[in-house]
């Protein structure tokens, strides 16, 4: 039995729901993270969604390092801070959707194209890569088609809403 089922199995035996017909909780974030191909993280504002995804970034980052022979890299930074992770290593890219939206989405009306895959690879090209690693765009483009990247899309609640012209919305 692995880890996420022994925790099944642990709250049942503890009387705690796994479920109410309409949602489950069984899985703890970071186990969701690591069974789940695609997943949303729900929360409270402060409630440590975005710290979660820092973290994981963090923690593969860290894991490519180690693996590449870096030895200057944090202990905190490693598969092992990840508890009960059931996958190997992905490339970790982290992306805050405000950013992503404010840079290169332009506000939406009747006549506007709708956003694509160019639009999101011109961010990452533009502002995540920046000259500093201006070469790794084919390869990063090559580990998300191969399935060995990670997206972590972050504030989804802080994106403006279409044809709200005040911005962003808090839930």
């Amino acid at each position: 039995m692995d880890g996420i089922q022994t925790k099944i199995v642990e709250r049942r035996e503890k009387d705690q729901k796994t479920e109410d017909g309409e949602h489950t909780w069984f899985m703890e974030v970071h186990d969701a993270a690591s069974v789940q191909p695609r997943f949303v993280l729900l929360g409270e504002p402060g409630g440590g969604k975005s710290s979660f995804l820092r973290h994981l970034a963090l923690c593969l980052a860290g894991e490519i390092r180690r693996r590449a022979g870096d030895s200057d890299v944090p202990a905190n930074a490693s598969l092992e801070a990840l508890r009960d992770w059931l996958l190997d290593v992905y490339t970790p890219v982290y992306i805050e959707l405000r950013a992503l939206v404010a840079s290169h989405f332009p506000p939406l009306s009747e006549n506007t194209r709708l956003p694509d895959a160019d639009d999101f690879w011109r961010y990452v090209r533009e502002d995540l890569t920046g000259s500093g690693l201006a070469g790794f765009e084919t390869e990063l483009r090559n580990l998300c088609r191969d399935g060995e990247a990670i997206l972590l899309l972050d504030g989804l609640d802080k994106i403006p809403q279409a044809g709200d012209e005040r911005g962003g919305r808090r839930r």
